[in-house]
């Protein structure tokens, strides 16, 4: 059981890590457009 919640918890982290560095690139990105 405790393996299950393990897995299931692994996936959600990589899940909510993938979203949150793609929201810092994009306003990265943005943060380059308003210097030019």
């Amino acid at each position: 059981v405790k393996r299950y919640y393990l897995s299931k918890i692994g996936k959600w982290f990589r899940k909510i890590e993938s979203e949150w560095e793609a929201q810092i690139s994009n306003s990265e990105e943005q943060h380059v457009l308003e210097e030019k």
